[in-house]
């Protein structure tokens, strides 16, 4: 349990971290969460460029345009799977060059043959990697174009407080429509076949 001292020094410290104070500074942190969850240096292995990774996120960030955290988890699963699918077609391209590199024929066909005969388990298995990754990415996408049709929907319905207004009115107070000519009440006593040849 903190002590009195710690709450104290917790509070003076939290009065200097008080965030950007520029405008600029505050345009640029509100953003912050609105794009994607993936920044994290651990989905990076040397080779590849973080850069390249974050024009691709802010691509599909302006194609997409994701307004809730269920839509950016979806994105966010889109992201690491494209991303992981190319990482592993880097993968199959190198596993081609390290097998056949260690083929005793002198001939390339002979070599790629030798090297796909020695490494199809492996081979397989990256197949089967990178069917996952684009099942992912299709169910990820097919998900999130479903949410931001389900948000357009919800945001196109306007309300229509003005519908079905006159069920809710005092029949005793409703407006009288105005009579017209041809419809005018017949007085009592008067014969309405006659009343209504003169008209």
């Amino acid at each position: 349990m903190s002590t009195q001292l710690q709450i104290d020094a917790n509070r003076l410290n939290s009065q200097k971290s008080t965030g950007p104070v520029t405008s600029e500074g505050k345009a640029r942190s509100s953003q912050n969460a609105l794009k994607s969850g993936l920044d994290s240096e651990s989905l990076f292995i040397r080779g590849e460029d973080p850069e390249q990774f974050r024009q691709l996120q802010n691509e599909y960030v302006d194609r997409f345009h994701p307004a809730t955290p269920d839509e950016r988890f979806q994105l966010d699963l889109i992201l690491r799977n494209e991303w992981l699918l190319r990482r592993m077609m880097r993968v199959e391209a190198q596993l081609w060059n390290f097998y056949t590199a260690q083929s005793s024929s002198e001939s390339e066909q002979i070599a790629l043959g030798e090297a796909f005969a020695k490494a199809s388990n492996i081979f397989m298995r990256l197949q089967r990697r990178s069917a996952q990754l684009e099942r992912g990415y299709q169910e990820a996408y097919a998900e999130l174009m479903r949410l931001q049709a389900e948000r357009q929907e919800a945001e196109n319905i306007a309300p229509t407080p003005g519908l079905a207004s006159f069920l809710m009115r005092d029949p005793n107070h409703a407006p009288k429509p105005p009579e017209s000519a041809a419809f005018k009440t017949i007085p009592p006593g008067r014969d309405p076949a006659n009343l209504a040849l003169r008209l």
